[in-house]
């Protein structure tokens, strides 16, 4: 069973909003006391410490959410490149991850921060 993790419930408010590394290191010892798997919602903005400390604290199995830019790819494509190095990085520190997913197109149903069409998912 997959846990939910953002590290936002710290401060209350949508990213960045100050949440630092040591934020996620202590969130992270937290779950991995209690679950074995953990997907995440995104890979900057107070995010990009996810895979390293989920790996950090033995949490081998990851679902890494990747935002994706309606029409802008490039955009898209640097979030999927980002969480790719970051994944890279962990096991290159931690060891291999057992299982791993990239959820591309986070809350797509979400109309607040844009609007999403099936194709921007998609491409």
């Amino acid at each position: 069973m997959f846990v939910c993790y953002s590290p936002y419930h710290r401060t209350n408010s949508g990213p960045p909003s100050g949440v630092t590394e040591a934020d996620v290191e202590a969130d992270m010892k937290i779950v991995a006391a209690h679950f074995t798997q953990i997907r995440t919602y995104g890979v900057d903005a107070g995010n990009q410490w996810n895979a390293d400390k989920a790996l950090k604290n033995g949490i081998r199995q990851m679902a890494v959410g990747v935002w994706v830019t309606p029409s802008n790819a490039p955009a898209t494509n640097e979030q999927i490149d980002l969480a790719l190095s970051q994944l890279d990085a962990a096991a290159k520190k931690y060891g291999g991850f057992a299982h791993l997913d990239l959820v591309i197109g986070n809350e797509v149903d979400r109309t607040d921060v844009a609007v999403y069409t099936p194709a921007d998912i998609q491409n």
